[in-house]
């Protein structure tokens, strides 16, 4: 039995480690809830070193989003040129760990290295299905699980409707699957929920907000883009 009684699922903070702060204070229980991230920590937002430190020390449950995976790349093969030079924003990345000399890059990126491309727990909403965490749109690969569309497939109602055929080979009936995808990746002017699903990114990065969904009460709390 899953010892929480509710869990909270956060939107790409994308380096927003001011309204990461000011969201956390929102919620009933603040640095002590469980807390869990769909990735997506790093770039754009100035303090993505700080976001890191914060989730890597506070211990908290965090997807591998696909901008940690492209950073992860740049240092390996120590091909910076896409990284920084792609628009993803690795040059605001960058400079957060210039301005904070005492984090250990390396110890982030071996921790970021580290990190799961999906998260499932035993925890029931009101339809008995689980929870089941993904960056980009997972439920359609549920079975497969594979990294590469659990983490950059995107959603439309287009596509949800097969007015328009995905990018990636969807398996057949994943709305009937038992588990409720909750994913980031692709930003909304607010949280997508459906009884299968939530797209829980709402675009702070871009002078959104960034959002997290309660489970399995699926309260929503929202925090204004403030830094």
């Amino acid at each position: 039995m899953f010892e929480h009684k509710q869990v909270y699922i956060i939107g790409d903070v994308h380096g927003c480690y001011t309204t990461l702060m000011q969201l956390i204070e929102q919620l009933p229980n603040k640095e002590k809830s469980y807390l869990i991230f769909v990735g997506d920590l790093i770039d754009r937002g100035k303090d993505s070193a700080r976001v890191v430190e914060f989730v890597k020390n506070g211990g908290y449950d965090c997807i591998k989003g696909n901008h940690e995976a492209v950073m992860v790349e740049a240092y390996e093969t120590q091909n910076m040129r896409d990284w920084l030079s792609s628009g993803n924003g690795g040059e605001a990345t960058m400079s957060s760990y210039v301005n904070l000399t005492l984090l250990n890059l390396q110890d982030h990126l071996t921790w970021i290295k580290s990190l799961p491309d999906y998260l499932e727990y035993d925890i029931k909403d009101e339809n008995g299905k689980k929870l089941f965490v993904t960056h980009g749109f997972g439920l359609p690969f549920y079975q497969s699980k594979k990294p590469m569309y659990l983490r950059n497939n995107r959603i439309s109602k287009s596509i949800l409707y097969g007015v328009q055929k995905p990018l990636y080979p969807y398996e057949q009936n994943y709305l009937q699957y038992p588990v409720f995808n909750v994913f980031g990746h692709e930003h909304f002017k607010e949280p997508w929920i459906t009884k299968n699903f939530c797209g829980i990114d709402t675009g702070c990065v871009y002078d959104g907000s960034l959002s997290v969904l309660e489970y399995p009460s699926k309260r929503v709390f929202t925090q204004k883009y403030i830094g």
